[in-house]
């Protein structure tokens, strides 16, 4: 037995590699695959992480277009609702001056037939006074100007594009900083999703906003339009 001990102790290290036995390599094999199975899964992962994030960026920049967009419609109805404010004041002086001279002629109509006739030799017919009223009515015209209304433009800023630099292929053994990696592109996305869903949310206020206005200034013109035909028809 001390013989044989000798003779192992006597291998030197390259020699008892070499004649490892067979369950030693076919671990090495299945150890070697499970890290070329691990690293190519890290690396679509991260390739993932970056194709989520360029999609979140180009999302954040078409929102901030779109909210454009929506304070231009929103700026734009409250200049229509301004000028149909504006617009039912004319109507309303218009309605007071055609009335005024509607009351003027039924009450020069009425005076007319209670007025007894004098003699020609006590002097001329006096002169209806109502020529004078209807001339100085007429001179009353409704103010024309209308109120200018000014357009605020709002501008927003879009978000500055974040850099995402493709990562090279990093050694097998490296699984680390592959890890570290992707979870600080897990809570870049993370704080991505917060951003879209407050923009979301704004913009959601915002055209219920442009409903409420639309709809006020659809009604306005059309009962704008029906005074316009009454009036026209006195």
């Amino acid at each position: 037995m001390s013989g044989s001990f000798k003779d192992i102790d006597d291998v030197d290290d390259d020699t008892f590699i070499s004649k490892k036995p067979q369950n030693y390599i076919f671990a090495d094999k299945k150890a070697n695959d499970i890290n070329d199975r691990t690293s190519k899964m890290l690396l679509n992962t991260k390739s993932i992480v970056q194709e989520s994030e360029m999609v979140g960026q180009s999302t954040l920049e078409m929102l901030s277009s779109q909210r454009e967009t929506l304070e231009r419609v929103e700026n734009d109805l409250d200049s229509i609702n301004s000028m149909t404010r504006a617009t039912q004041k004319h109507l309303n002086n218009m309605k007071s001056f055609f009335g005024g001279i509607r009351s003027i002629f039924s009450n020069s109509n009425s005076s007319t037939t209670t007025v007894p006739v004098i003699p020609a030799s006590k002097g001329g017919i006096p002169r209806s006074a109502t020529t004078a009223n209807v001339s100085e009515s007429s001179s009353s015209s409704a103010p024309t100007s209308k109120p200018r209304a000014s357009l605020d433009r709002t501008s927003s800023t879009k978000p500055q594009s974040n850099n995402i630099q493709n990562q090279s292929q990093v050694p097998e053994d490296d699984f680390e900083a592959d890890l570290s990696e992707i979870g600080f592109g897990l809570g870049r996305l993370k704080e991505m999703a917060m951003k879209l869903g407050d923009e979301i949310g704004d913009q959601n206020d915002i055209l219920d906003r442009i409903t409420d206005k639309s709809e006020r200034a659809g009604d306005s013109v059309k009962h704008q339009n029906r005074q316009i035909q009454q009036l026209l028809k006195k």
